[in-house]
């Protein structure tokens, strides 16, 4: 598995937890259930991780055998190879062999045990929801890696709800809502569906080699370039929302930090926007630091509104 993507979805869920607490009595929270929730976040998600790794192990290990070059024209486009992604891709464990695709399916089974089984005696008692919440998690995951993953835009719309998720998940531990929690909920949904679609899509422009004859995505679809037009149109777009008014009132606790982390996001996005064709990793990289950037300044944010 790998734990900094894990705990991007452990992160999104502290931002949802901190968002209900604003609205709970201290006296409600439980260390132990916090933690427990958390763990079975980690663990759901590893999951999904796991059982594409098993389900793309295949296209994956096919990867190294390809020959890296910077580009070649497909349909009137230029196609970037991304060399360093498919080479990552062939090293990962199912890809490699160094475990056999049966055992990643054993692998996931035990993740999905662990998991449900922290969600129901772990958290349970606190939140019948949370079981439920992780049960579904689980199963949509394990439909994208069954085969949604190769449906046109399917794939793309399912990562976003699964990249907020999370924010649903923190709500079903709530002792009390709010309306206004209900809404800046809505506005983090919102944000974080868009930041979800866009980075997915860039990791569709990087492996457009490996998914030709096997999924469907808006790069093989829409060719290239006017994949990456719309993904940094609607990335600049959504960085633009984040600094209106609403947003800031409704997430901004230190002026300073969040201007300094929401620069440093745009900074990098620009960065991703600016580079060529043939930059692919780097910009889908650089991306998914942004994203990494943004959700620690909203939870730095959020937790001073919840010391106040």
């Amino acid at each position: 598995m790998r734990p900094i993507t894990l705990f991007q979805a452990v992160g999104a869920w502290m931002v949802g937890r901190l968002l209900v607490i604003q609205a709970s009595s201290p006296s409600s929270i439980s260390i132990g259930k916090e933690l427990a929730a958390m763990a079975a976040v980690y663990l759901s998600y590893g999951v999904g991780m796991v059982a594409n790794d098993s389900a793309d192990a295949a296209l994956d290990a096919a990867a190294k055998n390809d020959t890296p070059s910077q580009s070649r024209g497909d349909n009137n486009h230029i196609v970037p190879i991304s060399s360093t992604s498919k080479t990552k891709k062939s090293q990962r464990a199912i890809a490699s062999g160094r475990i056999t695709v049966k055992q990643g399916w054993i692998f996931t089974g035990i993740l999905s045990v662990l998991a449900m089984t922290v969600a129901q005696f772990g958290v349970r008692a606190a939140s019948p929801q949370f079981s439920l919440w992780c049960a579904s998690n689980l199963v949509f995951m394990l439909l994208y890696a069954a085969g949604l993953q190769n449906l046109f835009l399917i794939k793309n719309l399912l990562v976003g709800w699964l990249f907020i998720s999370p924010l649903w998940g923190a709500k079903t531990l709530a002792t009390t809502t709010s309306t206004i929690q209900n809404h800046k909920m809505t506005l983090l949904a919102v944000a974080g569906f868009a930041l979800g679609v866009v980075r997915e899509v860039l990791k569709d422009i990087q492996d457009v080699e490996l998914d030709k004859g096997t999924k469907s995505t808006l790069p093989i679809v829409l060719g290239i370039p006017l994949t990456q037009r719309i993904s940094m149109l609607a990335l600049g777009g959504t960085l633009a929302v984040l600094q209106t008014p609403l947003y800031r009132r409704s997430f901004c606790a230190s002026p300073l930090l969040y201007s300094v982390t929401w620069g440093s996001a745009t900074v990098m996005c620009l960065w991703a926007a600016l580079s060529g064709n043939n930059e692919i990793d780097k910009q889908q990289s650089m991306v998914k630091k942004s994203i990494y950037v943004l959700l620690l300044g909203l939870i730095a944010n959020m937790m001073m509104m919840t010391g106040k």
